[in-house]
């Protein structure tokens, strides 16, 4: 499932407020709905209250989904037909998803324009023929197929969580359709990988044995031997090592150890350093570390085809060079999912691409929150007038942040102080005086960045 389009008409700092979400015209995706999506604007602006939008929908839409599943209970299939309506009058509901499932459009509204029933989900497509059992039967694949369908990442998601609780069951997660890390911790995750990593060093430990009763009778090379059940075994956490996480923290100087020579060593995925080969305890590693470990896994080893996964703030504790790529490489961990973000960072916003940004600001005069357009006419990819992938990170402040001010107090009055010694150098008459005013005026340019002539 992916959305397309969000309308509130009257909830917390929006109203009449609406967002599309597709691909705009002239683009080769045009009407599709976008891959990934950015929330940017001022604290208080409602970035995280859209996320929660979008997660609070996706429940209920697992709850109306759950009830297709058992049509000879009647009373709970007949609330799920009731539900289905013809139309939704966009005016009359407090807030409204526009959803493609299937490759079916629908729309679910949440308000009281109904007096029987505050949700309601519709096709939305005029050329669909309204058949409530077809509807409900399209919305079936949702609770039905293996895939999550919504992964919530929060902002101040606990990078204590521990792996070591190798109780757990490794399929808490299976067939989960909402997994939302405010409330739930990783183990269950890292128990699957535990249980193959356990299966692993099993198979290599009966291995070793069957090796060592064998060189009794014969004459082989053990370390040889060794060498080749280990180029063609698989060793799950090589996969999870060289698909998931080396290409992050190796920018962090450190690589996952994949040997391990006991079972026991087994309790917690374990990181090395680059440049010593030495262990570094999980609870050493740095928050930026840790939170890529915590947000990337569940991206690797859970099914997120069809998924919707929200992060909000992924800059967190994340160095710029890292910030600059941890957008593309999420998404490249779960392609077939659609992405939200919500961030403060203009380097994660140059991540995206114009249509893909949603600004959100303030009207202090309506008190309501609006969307800054970064187009002039209709929504066509050639009206675009702002591209924060073309600008420089200090443009992206002004431009797409709404920075006014291009430093601090400080750089402003170095400036006046250089225009000055500039003015200073155009009326001195002598030669070697002016050379000498030129070394002060050069020395202040390269300490404020400032090209010189």
């Amino acid at each position: 499932m992916k959305i397309t389009g969000i309308h509130i008409n009257d909830y917390q700092q929006f109203n009449d407020f609406h967002l599309d979400l597709t691909y705009p015209k002239g683009h080769e995706k045009e009407g599709k709905p976008l891959d990934k999506v950015c929330f940017i604007g001022q604290s208080g602006t409602g970035k995280t209250t859209i996320l929660n939008i979008i997660k609070e929908f996706s429940i209920k839409l697992i709850d109306i989904s759950r009830n297709t599943r058992s049509p000879f209970l009647e009373k709970n299939y007949k609330w799920a037909l009731d539900t289905i309506v013809k139309e939704i009058e966009v005016e009359k509901s407090k807030i409204i998803l526009d959803l493609n499932i299937s490759e079916l459009n629908y729309r679910l509204s949440k308000g009281k324009f109904n007096s029987n029933l505050e949700w309601n989900i519709s096709l939305l497509s005029v050329n669909q023929p309204f058949d409530k059992n077809n509807a409900v039967k399209n919305i079936f694949h949702i609770n039905s197929s293996s895939e999550t369908f919504l992964i919530f990442y929060p902002a101040d998601i606990n990078i204590k969580h521990q792996f070591i609780n190798r109780k757990t069951p490794e399929n808490e997660f299976k067939d989960k359709k909402i997994i939302d890390f405010e409330r739930q911790k990783l183990t269950p995750i890292w128990s699957k990988v535990y249980k193959e990593a356990i299966n692993f060093q099993n198979e290599e430990a009966n291995f070793r044995i069957d090796l060592t009763k064998r060189a009794e009778k014969e004459n082989i090379n053990i370390k040889e031997e060794i060498k080749k059940w280990k180029k063609g075994s698989k060793n799950p956490l090589i996969n999870l090592a060289n698909k998931c996480l080396n290409p992050i923290i190796g920018y962090f100087g450190l690589t996952i150890e994949t040997d391990l020579p006991r079972i026991q060593n087994i309790n917690i995925i374990q990181a090395k350093s680059v440049l010593n080969d030495k262990i570094v305890p999980f609870e050493k590693l740095s928050s930026g570390t840790k939170q890529f470990i915590l947000t990337a896994i569940p991206l690797y080893e859970i099914n997120t085809e069809n998924s919707m996964i929200l992060i909000d703030e992924p800059e967190i504790s994340l160095y710029p060079d890292i910030q600059l790529m941890i957008v593309d490489y999420y998404v490249s961990l779960a392609t077939k999912a659609q992405f939200f973000f919500a961030t403060h960072s203009p380097i994660i916003a140059s991540s995206f691409e114009p249509w893909e940004i949603v600004e959100l600001k303030f009207d202090y005069e309506k008190g309501i929150v609006f969307q800054e357009k970064y187009y002039d006419g209709e929504r066509d990819v050639k009206n675009y007038f702002i591209n924060p992938q073309y600008l420089r990170w200090d443009s992206i402040l002004t431009k797409v942040f709404d920075l006014k001010e291009r430093g601090n107090e400080k750089r402003i009055e170095k400036l006046m102080e250089l225009a000055a010694i500039g003015k200073k150098i155009e009326k001195e008459p002598n030669k070697s005086k002016k050379t000498e005013i030129y070394k002060e005026y050069k020395k202040l340019s390269e300490l404020l960045d400032w090209e010189t002539k």
